[in-house]
């Protein structure tokens, strides 16, 4: 009988023994992916990026209109969702002809990277800024959908979605995206887009980040689901431009 359970025992061992090198190696490919080189590249789209680190990506978009659409971009961990970027996006009053197919997909919820791609379009980032929204900012409900984060200062980057085809360059959209902090950070950012083209006298980097903070408040996050994460417990100054 002791021998019985001397061998379920090591069974049992085996079994655990297995499930945590399991864990471990998919640990270790998930920071495989974050150190790739391929990941700091700047010419990555977000949508690229997300699903580099962490395997997946959906998108949801919220308070969409002809000059706006605010976009969930997030990851499915089980059967919950994770936020990993919450994209501002503002249109021009009138869209380019050359343009209106592909802006067509995108008001109907397409992911405006991969609309653009597909289209054989070169898509060209002008940063604006790269900052952060302090913790202070009276809205848990974001921290809920990023997981039930404490909250936290979270960065954002501010940049010109331009699209270059035929030797052509056309202003498509100014984007604000906010990113979970297990995704990205303020010196993430810098680091990514430290040898890129900035221009912060482009616009007026208070006037977007209300605009930010005022459209974050629009969305019906009780609509959401959200599973557990955690948050960086790094500092940094509100809304820091470019220099």
């Amino acid at each position: 009988m002791k021998k019985k359970q001397h061998i379920y025992i090591f069974i049992a061992y085996i079994s655990f023994l297995s499930i945590f090198v399991s864990c471990i190696n998919k640990k270790a490919k998930i920071e495989s992916s974050f150190s790739d080189e391929s990941f700091w590249s700047s010419k990555l789209l977000n949508s690229e990026r997300i699903k580099l680190k962490f395997g997946n990506y959906q998108i949801k978009a919220f308070n969409k209109s002809s000059t706006l659409r605010v976009s969930d971009l997030y990851t499915i961990n089980g059967n919950k969702k994770i936020t990993r970027t919450l994209a501002i996006v503002s249109y021009p009053e009138e869209i380019d002809s050359i343009l209106v197919k592909e802006h067509t997909k995108i008001i109907e919820g397409g992911s405006m990277g991969k609309v653009f791609k597909d289209a054989g379009w070169n898509i060209k980032k002008e940063s604006y800024f790269i900052g952060t929204i302090n913790q202070s900012f009276e809205n848990d409900d974001i921290y809920k959908i990023m997981g039930g984060i404490e909250p936290c200062d979270l960065a954002i980057y501010v940049y010109g979605f331009n699209l270059e085809k035929y030797g052509e360059i056309y202003n498509y959209a100014l984007i604000s995206e906010i990113y979970h902090p297990d995704y990205l950070k303020r010196k993430d950012l810098d680091k990514i887009y430290k040898n890129t083209d900035k221009h912060p006298n482009k616009i007026n980097y208070e006037s977007v980040l209300n605009q930010v903070k005022k459209e974050l408040n629009l969305i019906d996050y009780k609509s959401i689901k959200y599973d557990k994460g955690r948050c960086s417990k790094e500092n940094y100054l509100n809304a820091v431009p470019l220099k």
